[in-house]
C-alpha cells in the first residue's frame, strides 16, 4: 500500500469514528475536531482548565514519580472546580505497592463526600456547609487537601488528614491516617483498570453511579509527575 492509499485510510477511519460519535453527540465532536486541528490550550494545571464530559472514559490521569524525599508520605493536592451535576467522582488516589488504600473525593446529591481507606482507618466524611448550600451550582469552588508528616515524642513520622472547601475547614476533624505514598491521581471520573478494585473493595464509590461533569482547573499537587497529565475524552471549560 503507497502512502497516498494509507493516508487515504486513515482519514476514512477517522471520519467514521467521528460519524459514530457525533450520532451521539455532535457538540463534543466539534470540540473534539477543533481540538484535533490546532493545538490545544487544555491544561488542568492552569487557568484554561479542562472539562469533564459525562462519558464514562472522561479523566484526567496523573503518575508520580517514586519519591525516597524524607517527607515522601505527605501528600497535597489543590484544585477548583466548578459543576451542575449532582453525582459524580472528583478524584481519588491510589498507592502501587498499596492496592487497598485509597482517598476520594465526589459528589453525592450536590454534597461534596470525603472518603479514604489506610491501615488504621477508613472514614467516610459528608462536607457540609453551616447552611447545607449545595456545591453543584455551577460557580467556583475550592479544594484544598493535605496529608502532613510531623514526629511526635511517641510515634515517628505520625501523620494528619485535612481538608479545607473554599478556605474553610468545613469538617471541624484533623485524622491521624496511615496511609503511603501516593503514586497515582485521577480526576473526574474512574480508570477502566481501577473498576474492580473500586466495585470490590469502596462500597461507598461504588454507589456512584453518575460521571462527573464539569470544569477543573489550578490543580497543585506537591508531588513530582513522572509523565505529563494524560487526557481522555476531554474538552476545553466553558
Amino acid at each position: 500500500m503507497n502512502v497516498m492509499s494509507q493516508s487515504a485510510v486513515f482519514v476514512l477511519l477517522v471520519y467514521a469514528l467521528v460519524q459514530k460519535v457525533m450520532s451521539t453527540n455532535p457538540n463534543v465532536v466539534t470540540r473534539w475536531v477543533y481540538h484535533m486541528c490546532r493545538d490545544t490550550d487544555i491544561d488542568i494545571l492552569s487557568s484554561t482548565g479542562v472539562w469533564i464530559e459525562p462519558y464514562k472514559k472522561s479523566l484526567v490521569d496523573f503518575n508520580f514519580a517514586e519519591s525516597i524525599r524524607p517527607d515522601k508520605d505527605e501528600f497535597k493536592l489543590e484544585f477548583s472546580f466548578k459543576t451542575t451535576v449532582s453525582e459524580g467522582i472528583l478524584f481519588y488516589t491510589r498507592s502501587k505497592d498499596y492496592p487497598k488504600e485509597i482517598i476520594s473525593m465526589f459528589l453525592s446529591d450536590g454534597y461534596l463526600v470525603y472518603k479514604f481507606t489506610c491501615p488504621n482507618l477508613a472514614v467516610v466524611d459528608f462536607l457540609y456547609y453551616e447552611d447545607r448550600t449545595r456545591v453543584n451550582d455551577n460557580r467556583w469552588h475550592n479544594i484544598s487537601f493535605h496529608v502532613k508528616v510531623y514526629n511526635t515524642p511517641r510515634v515517628l513520622r505520625d501523620k494528619e488528614a485535612n481538608i479545607t472547601v473554599d478556605g474553610r475547614d468545613i469538617t471541624g476533624k484533623t485524622y491521624r491516617v496511615s496511609c503511603h505514598q501516593v503514586t497515582s491521581l485521577v480526576m473526574g471520573g474512574k480508570r477502566p483498570k481501577d473498576a474492580e478494585f473500586i466495585h470490590n473493595n469502596t462500597r461507598t464509590l461504588k454507589t456512584v453511579s453518575k460521571h462527573f461533569e464539569g470544569c477543573i482547573r489550578y490543580l497543585e499537587t506537591n508531588l513530582p509527575l513522572k509523565t505529563p497529565p494524560k487526557y481522555s475524552v476531554i474538552s476545553s471549560c466553558r
